[in-house]
């Protein structure tokens, strides 16, 4: 897990839009899990083939009739070979044993679900359109609720990028609770200088959208401006 601090400006305008007028409050944030980095997990090895010895086998041709993939359409019907054999024992490793329930009047099930109930506030749902300029800006569209009335639209100095190795945030608060974040976000680049040169190919205009005065995030941290 990583441990990062976390201003009212990271997040833009995922809290309420009354924040920017007061403090930032002095908040932790937390990264549950592994942040991927867009490094390629390792191949599965290949099973080792099996080398079943057959001892008997019989086919048997069977008329089925099968149920239509979808209404309106005929049921499906044909003639199949059905093989049924009978093999040595191959020596298959047996399975792991299941790991075993732990029953409600547990101490440790007792104390998690106390501990819960004192701290954990519960898991909210981001609605997040985000698309990146030239990885120094992004225009972020939020909609509460995952609904279109009364989206809000923000500009950050944040490459919105750097969001996407992760799903779910925890934010601990002041109190020595914490709630869960679970970011659902649809994200774009956007190269201005390339998208200029191959429009001007072909003779027409970029008509690149009017992006507000940020402050640099190296020299001044994360800021945004809600425009709508």
């Amino acid at each position: 897990m990583k441990i990062l601090p976390l201003s009212v400006a990271l997040v833009g305008g995922l809290l309420p839009l009354c924040a920017q007028e007061k403090s930032a409050p002095a908040w932790v944030m937390e990264i549950p899990g592994a942040i991927s980095d867009g490094t390629r997990a390792a191949p599965a090895p290949k099973p080792e083939p099996i080398d079943f010895r057959v001892l008997t086998s019989r086919t048997q041709r069977l008329q089925v009739t099968e149920a239509a993939e979808m209404s309106g359409l005929p049921p499906i019907k044909g003639t199949i070979n059905v093989t049924v054999q009978t093999v040595a024992d191959p020596g298959l490793p047996d399975l792991p044993a299941p790991l075993p329930a732990l029953p409600p009047s547990d101490p440790l099930v007792i104390a998690r679900l106390k501990q819960l109930r004192e701290s954990y506030r519960g898991t909210e749902l981001v609605f997040l359109s985000a698309t990146v300029f030239d990885h120094s800006r992004t225009l972020l569209r939020i909609h509460p609720n995952g609904k279109l009335e009364g989206e809000v639209t923000a500009w950050s100095n944040i490459d919105f990028s750097h969001f996407s190795g992760f799903s779910t945030y925890r934010v601990h608060h002041e109190d020595g609770t914490f709630s869960d974040y679970g970011l659902l976000m649809g994200i774009g680049n956007t190269d201005t200088y390339r998208m200029l040169r191959r429009l001007a190919k072909y003779g027409h205009l970029y008509d690149l959208p009017e992006i507000p005065k940020l402050p640099d995030l190296a020299l001044s941290g994360p800021s945004f401006v809600v425009v709508g």
